[in-house]
């Protein structure tokens, strides 16, 4: 499904990244309007900031889709697809118990970071768990979290005039 208005859901971006120089532990993050992801990370680097990760609307929506399906418990998604450590099994969880994770195992030679998904009392709880079997969390978004961000996103797109209030920056603008 495709926000009808000024940009697709594939031009608009949330990030998070840093400034160039300071600790890269230091992460902002913000929203970019551009054509590609690449793009936007290009020109940010331009501008002083390395973004070390970018999501579109369209991703956040996907996203959103699956963590609603292990929300539900529903069968088209195995269990063995996501990591069950709640202690309660109730017939949904709450979207404040539904993650999604990006990080790496750090007995990994590879450089490349690994998505899951986990249901957890908290965000705080899955991290400690993650980083107890040697994976180093970089971010950890709950389904709650994601429909405020989807919200956001969806306004960018449909080129609302409040969205100043999100720093947001936007290549097709400049270009």
């Amino acid at each position: 499904m495709s926000t009808q208005g000024t940009y697709s859901d594939h031009q608009v971006f949330m990030y998070c990244g840093h400034i160039v120089g300071d600790d890269a532990s230091n992460l902002q993050s913000g929203y970019v309007v551009a054509d590609t992801p690449q793009y936007a990370i290009e020109n940010m680097l331009g501008y002083g900031f390395s973004i070390s990760a970018i999501s579109s609307l369209a991703e956040i929506r996907e996203t959103i889709a699956i963590l609603d399906l292990i929300a539900e418990r529903n069968p088209a998604v195995e269990p063995f697809e996501y990591l069950d450590l709640h202690h309660e099994k109730p017939a949904i969880y709450m979207d404040n118990n539904v993650f999604t994770y990006v990080g790496r195992y750090l007995d990994s030679d590879s450089p490349y970071s690994k998505v899951g998904f986990v249901i957890a009392p908290s965000a705080d709880f899955a991290i400690k768990y993650l980083c107890n079997h040697k994976f180093s969390v970089h971010s950890i978004t709950s389904l709650e979290e994601l429909r405020t961000e989807d919200a956001r996103l969806r306004l960018i797109a449909l080129g609302e005039p409040d969205v100043d209030d999100f720093n947001l920056l936007n290549f097709k603008l400049l270009s």
